[in-house]
Parts: C-alpha cells; sequence; structure tokens
C-alpha cells in the first residue's frame, strides 16, 4: 500500500494528480512487482470529509484506468478532524 499524499487539504484532486504522476514515473517498478507476483497493489487516499450529512468521491477515469494496468485496488482513509 502507498499513502498517496500527506497533504492535510480535505479535497482530493491533488490527491489524484500526485497519483498519476506515481504511476507514470514508476510504470517499470510496478510492472516487475505484478510480474513479480505481487497479489496486492495500492493506493491509499487520505481524505477529511466535510461538515456535511452526505458527501460524494469523484474518480476520474484517467486514474481508474491507469490503476487498472497493474491490477491496484484503492483505499480511503477517512479522518474526521473536530474543529472548533
Amino acid at each position: 500500500a502507498s499513502l498517496v499524499s500527506d497533504d492535510r487539504e480535505e479535497g482530493l484532486s491533488r490527491q489524484f494528480d500526485e497519483a498519476m504522476r506515481f504511476l507514470a514515473r514508476h510504470e517499470r517498478e510496478l510492472v516487475r512487482l505484478k510480474d513479480f507476483g505481487a497479489d496486492t497493489l495500492l493506493f491509499d487516499f487520505g481524505h477529511t470529509p466535510p461538515d456535511q450529512a452526505q458527501s460524494s468521491v469523484y474518480l476520474p477515469s484517467g486514474l481508474i484506468s491507469a490503476m487498472a494496468r497493474f491490477n491496484m485496488g484503492l483505499s480511503f482513509s477517512v479522518v474526521k478532524i473536530p474543529r472548533g
């Protein structure tokens, strides 16, 4: 598992951009891991949900496609930070 970013920003779009750069930069190593038999590759996106009754997260199709090339999964670590 790879924590995508330690960015404290509530939005995920920056993390998605960082994940795309990571995949492009480390493509050769990810292929080697997959070929070696690594069965679980995943990104962990840290997320602080807004103070709303409901929220949703949009995953860009380009990120999903890029992750699928390496049979990667994803996880969202949700942290509720008290404010005030």
